[in-house]
C-alpha cells in the first residue's frame, strides 16, 4: 500500500514538472512580447506627437474648439489624449498578443469577449464627441 501511494506521488510529480517545464517557454515568450510591445508603444508615442507637433495639431485644435471642451471636460490636449490613445491601443494589442502565446483557451475565450463589447462602448462616445464638436462649430 505504501509503494502504490509513493508510487503515484511521484507519478503526480513527475507530471507537475513536466506541465511546468512546457508552460515556462510560453510565459517568456509572453513576458518578451509584452515587454517588446512597450517599446514599440513608446516609440509610436514619440512618433505620433512629433507629426502632430509637425502638423500644427495644437493650433488647429485651438481654434476648432476642441481643446477648450476638453479642457472643460477634464480632459488633456488632443495632441496629448491622440498619443496616450495611440500607446495605449499599440500596448495592450501586445499584452494580447502576449497572453494568446500563454495558450489558455478560456483566458483568450474571456479576451475575445472583452474585444467584441469595446465597439459598444468607444462608438456612442465618438458619437458624443463628434455631434458636441459639430454643435458648437456650426
Amino acid at each position: 500500500m505504501g509503494e502504490m501511494v509513493l508510487d503515484r506521488l511521484t507519478r503526480t510529480l513527475a507530471d507537475f514538472v513536466t506541465m511546468v517545464a512546457a508552460f515556462l517557454p510560453r510565459l517568456l515568450a509572453m513576458l518578451i512580447i509584452i515587454i517588446l510591445g512597450w517599446f514599440i508603444a513608446y516609440a509610436i508615442k514619440v512618433l505620433v506627437r512629433r507629426v502632430l507637433l509637425l502638423l500644427k495639431f495644437d493650433a488647429f485644435s485651438e481654434n476648432s474648439g476642441v481643446t477648450q471642451t476638453l479642457i472643460r471636460v477634464g480632459l488633456p490636449r488632443p495632441t496629448e489624449l491622440i498619443v496616450r490613445v495611440a500607446f495605449w491601443v499599440v500596448w495592450v494589442s501586445f499584452m494580447v498578443l502576449g497572453v494568446s502565446a500563454i495558450g489558455i483557451p478560456g483566458l483568450q475565450e474571456q479576451i475575445s469577449r472583452f474585444f467584441a463589447f469595446v465597439p459598444h462602448i468607444f462608438v456612442p462616445m465618438l458619437i458624443l464627441c463628434v455631434g458636441r464638436w459639430a454643435a458648437h462649430s456650426f
